[in-house]
């Protein structure tokens, strides 16, 4: 897979702006005793899924197209997830220039460098084996990161608001550089209330970052994939 060179000037601007932010945080989680409540807890998952999603909205200003949801060799098999794309965009630009994309994510240079993922994809609040993230994109064919080809933001029906980019899938996280995600027909099977926050937070589109329970599916159902249907 060829690279494109990231201007690094928005992002690290941006970037340090989000550091900040961050600090404030973990300053707030910190504060309580040392043990932070599990409104605290979500508040800073919130933050973290704001970030990945800013990262993508970074990825198409430059590629003016959203990554697919997973990188492929010439024979059509996975090599390597959207959330190794999108590193350059979580200031991780020395760590992705590390990554062989000709080489599967499995294999035993990548493998090494899948032990430094990045903070936001780790959720603290789970306690999760090195490694493994909860963050998943909802994929399939009419998604907004497809199993084929590229999305753009032009591409949709309707606001930004009324698509989702991705989700907090507490009980089945993944390794973070395996192309693995979550269907919509799993998404929308599943039950929402058993999140570790008694729901599940979902990455929209337009960057914010929503609370959903089992009574939403219907507002939920159209917003999984680009028309609604």
């Amino acid at each position: 897979m060829s690279r494109k060179r990231v201007d690094k000037g928005s992002v690290i601007l941006i970037g340090s702006l989000a550091a900040v932010a961050l600090v404030a945080v973990s300053l707030v989680v910190l504060a309580i005793d040392g043990f932070p409540s599990v409104g605290d807890q979500r508040a800073y998952a919130t933050y973290q899924m704001k970030q990945i999603g800013l990262a993508l909205h970074l990825y198409h200003d430059d590629y003016k197209c959203l990554p697919p949801a997973f990188t492929a060799d010439a024979d059509g098999k996975p090599l390597h997830s959207w959330r190794v794309l999108i590193l350059p965009y979580l200031e991780q630009y020395n760590l992705y220039d590390r990554f062989d994309l000709d080489q599967p994510w499995d294999s035993p240079h990548n493998l090494e460098l899948a032990e430094m993922m990045p903070d936001p994809y780790v959720d603290h609040a789970l306690r999760s084996s090195p490694g493994m993230t909860p963050y998943v994109a909802i994929v399939g064919p009419r998604t907004m990161l497809p199993t084929e080809g590229n999305r753009k933001f032009s591409d949709l029906d309707g606001h930004l608001s009324d698509h989702i980019f991705f989700l907090e899938d507490a009980r089945h996280q993944v390794p973070w550089t395996q192309p693995v995600d979550i269907s919509p027909e799993e998404f929308l099977s599943s039950n929402l209330d058993a999140g570790y926050y008694g729901g599940t937070l979902v990455g929209i589109a337009d960057g914010s970052v929503r609370f959903f329970h089992n009574g939403d599916k219907s507002k939920l159902k159209p917003m999984v994939t680009i028309d609604g249907k």
